[in-house]
């Protein structure tokens, strides 16, 4: 029974931690694009809200984790 437990929970980690490495992806081209580098240039025109759906991802990430 200990098994199961372990194995039921081993998704919710990896949603979480794949939450957080969205958010933190966003922060850091969000701050990098203040400094001309653009980490998402195959978005073309679209790469200017990738910070906000990349972050909106890991936030919905996050938080379908947080039970």
């Amino acid at each position: 029974m200990k098994r199961s437990k372990t194995l039921t929970s081993a998704p919710n980690k990896f949603g979480l931690m794949f939450g957080y490495i969205l958010v933190a992806f966003a922060m850091l081209d969000f701050v990098l694009s203040y400094a001309g580098v653009n980490l998402t240039p195959f978005l073309g025109a679209f790469s200017r809200y990738s910070p906000i759906l990349i972050g909106g991802l890991g936030y919905l990430f996050i938080s379908g984790n947080s039970r």
